[in-house]
């Protein structure tokens, strides 16, 4: 088995709702350092090393791999710790400030969707804003010990989001959105359409507001398939961990190629079989291959045209490029 094919059956393995996922592969001969790179890389290290623990696997892996996806897991659940001591009370000071955050992606999923939180890494706090309100979330952050990130920014998502970082503990990153999604993909009315759920965390329980389930599926695909190309399978697993809990049909028209894309990734590499099913094509069946070795990061065109894919418009490889152009143009 070539390596490519070798590493989308582990990934594609690994996205299963299956405890014995390896079953039939022979560990011995995985190509150990590229698989554990592309497990951190696709924030599917945690998961992974869950699983060959757990299917008694783990002791076969090699002593630098086991190391490293060791460290990794370790990593992941001491940010978690730190996550949920000290989110429940940044959620608290912005509602008595006036203030409600909407959280987004990783700290909630987490807490949501998996079996095993800590198996599901993040490196910041997502929160969401009415536009209206950024003014008032700016001035809360800088009077509360954060310091704001470079205002810079290369692309177009990145005008509606700041971020801040606690300078009493810098491991506590506040990504602020003020808008989800952009241009044709924008869903306006989110912050109003939230609900709030109770949270267990560090033993207690916390309210949190969370986005509306159609909303945050299509910002998950958003994110995943049109903002960022499936750079990272972990994304891909958010969305099938949801369909699993509760399976739902998501129709917008202007999200039509986004996820008709991301539901045959989820059909057929993530066992999702009930999910828009649809015969196996050749062409998506070599993206989620060069997605999942890592090789589509090394090509402009080949980003470009998954872009273009997921976008079902190939003009937005003309913009893509023309965004990329500019991004260089003004780079400090």
């Amino acid at each position: 088995m070539k390596n490519r094919d070798m590493l989308t059956e582990i990934f594609s393995r690994t996205l299963l709702d299956d405890p014995m996922p390896f079953a039939g592969l022979d560990i011995s001969r995985w190509p150990w350092d590229r698989v554990v790179w592309l497990a951190h890389h696709h924030l599917l290290a945690p998961r992974l090393y869950g699983l060959l623990k757990q299917s008694g696997e783990f002791e076969k892996v090699p002593p630098r791999a086991a190391t490293s996806l060791s460290h990794g897991a370790l990593e992941v659940a001491h940010s978690h710790v730190i996550h949920e001591a000290l989110a429940p009370k940044l959620l608290s000071a912005l509602e008595a400030y006036g203030l409600r955050a909407v959280v987004l992606k990783g700290f909630v999923l987490a807490r949501r969707y998996y079996a095993r939180p800590e198996q599901r890494p993040f490196h910041d706090l997502d929160l969401l804003f009415p536009a209206t309100q950024r003014q008032a979330v700016e001035s809360f952050f800088e009077g509360n010990g954060f310091r704001r990130s470079s205002g810079s920014y290369k692309f177009e998502a990145n005008a509606h989001k700041v971020e801040f970082t606690s300078l009493a503990n810098p491991a506590l990153v506040v990504e602020c959105h003020f808008q989800l999604g952009y241009g044709k993909f924008a869903l306006a009315g989110a912050c109003e359409r939230a609900v709030s759920t109770k949270l267990s965390t560090s033993g207690s329980e916390a309210k949190v507001w969370h986005l509306a389930a159609e909303d945050e599926y299509l910002f998950l695909v958003f994110h995943a398939a049109i903002q960022h190309r499936f750079q990272k399978l972990g994304w891909l697993l958010d969305l099938a961990l949801i369909q699993r809990r509760k399976p739902f049909s998501v129709q917008h028209e202007n999200f039509g190629a986004a996820l008709a894309t991301t539901h045959y990734f989820l059909n057929h590499f993530a066992g999702l079989t009930g999910i828009s099913a649809q015969p196996r094509n050749a062409s998506l069946d070599r993206w989620f291959s060069r997605v999942a070795d890592g090789s589509i990061e090394k090509s402009f065109i080949r980003k470009a045209g998954l872009r273009a894919l997921t976008q079902g418009s190939w003009t937005s490889l003309l913009r893509y490029g023309a965004q990329r152009q500019w991004a260089m143009v003004r780079k400090p």
